[in-house]
């Protein structure tokens, strides 16, 4: 049984078809699983583009990693690259294996990211980012309160620096080449497929 084919809801701009697809007469919905996959590894690389514009976005900023919009590009990169091999009920993810040979320098990166990402980006369950809180005592000799003050002591790992960075990129760049691939493959496939059912 072939992929569905179905009239998209919209009208799309005579000007598109008219310069993107000048031979084109309309367009069509794909339906089916190679439709449905194709479509997800699409949005796996609006995800890893977005990650890869992140890391680039960061290369002014080699001197600043401390600063917000350093941290907020990091986490973000991170974010939207592990997006990609996390479990979801809205489309298929890529998996580690298939992208990074296991016992390879490469999954060991990745795997650094996926836990960074799971234990210290998202989620809390680290000593990356700590709170102690202490109380300012008055010296013996001072008059009133004993404990002048509530502080609290902030740590936090910094985890920006350009080893991991570049770790990232390349990571990044390996997902992007892996999800092109597939796209290119699928697209053959249901192009060919479409081609007899049309």
């Amino acid at each position: 049984m072939g992929p569905a084919v179905a009239e998209i809801g919209f009208d799309p701009s005579p000007e598109l078809l008219r310069t993107q697809y000048p031979e084109a007469a309309r367009i069509i919905a794909a339906d089916g699983p190679d439709a449905r996959e194709l479509s997800h590894l699409y949005l796996h690389g609006v995800d890893l583009k977005r990650a890869a514009d992140c890391v680039e976005a960061l290369r002014p900023l080699a001197a600043e990693t401390l600063s917000t919009t350093a941290q907020a590009l990091w986490t973000t990169a991170i974010v939207c690259f592990i997006k990609c091999f996390g479990h979801s009920n809205a489309r298929q993810r890529l998996t580690a294996d298939d992208v990074y040979s296991p016992g390879t320098l490469d999954r060991e990166a990745f795997d650094y990211f996926k836990a960074l990402r799971d234990k210290h980006v998202v989620h809390d369950e680290n000593v990356f980012d700590q709170s102690i809180v202490g109380a300012v005592v008055t010296a013996a000799t001072a008059q009133g309160r004993k404990i002048h003050h509530i502080v609290n002591l902030h740590a936090r790992i910094d985890v920006l620096d350009q080893p991991r960075w570049a770790n990232l990129e390349l990571l990044i760049k390996s997902a992007r080449a892996h999800v092109e691939g597939r796209i290119s493959g699928l697209t053959k496939t249901l192009i060919a497929e479409l081609e007899t059912h049309s």
